[in-house]
């Protein structure tokens, strides 16, 4: 007797997936995106005024704020990232999310850490797009 898989089980990847490589990668890049929000979120939490720049912007909030933010960001991209690399159905569109608000985050922090900020972006771009590619790969 065969059972057959349900359409959940199909969105996980199987050993052997031509898309297996894409998603492991993109559980590590978001847990490494994560580390990254949550080293940010250490200066600024502390208020480390030197490391960042200090400019003046329309959506301007002190680095407390920022740190906060990045805090949040960087602990669910972690689970997200991890939930990812464990194959879990719920981590893909999670990861997704979390990749898209840690781009839009960044991208207002561009002032602050622009380096840093470029950085993560490209992270988050390289993440939403190595899942969007295995959510739309027919199964």
């Amino acid at each position: 007797m065969k059972i057959s898989p349900t359409r959940s089980d199909r969105l996980v990847p199987m050993s052997g997936s031509t898309s297996l490589g894409a998603v492991l990668a993109a559980g590590l890049l978001l847990c490494v995106v994560g580390g990254f929000h949550c080293l940010l979120a250490l200066l600024g939490v502390n208020n480390d005024g030197h490391v960042f720049a200090d400019a003046q912007y329309a959506y301007d909030m002190s680095l407390t704020t920022w740190g906060w933010i990045h805090l949040v960001i960087g602990l669910l991209a972690i689970a997200c990232g991890v939930g990812v690399i464990l194959g879990k159905t719920w981590a893909y569109v999670a990861a997704l999310v979390i990749a898209f608000l840690s781009a839009l985050g960044n991208f207002a922090f561009i002032p602050q850490a622009p380096l840093w900020s470029i950085i993560i972006i490209a992270f988050d771009v390289l993440v939403m797009w190595a899942l969007v590619v295995e959510l739309n790969e027919p199964q």
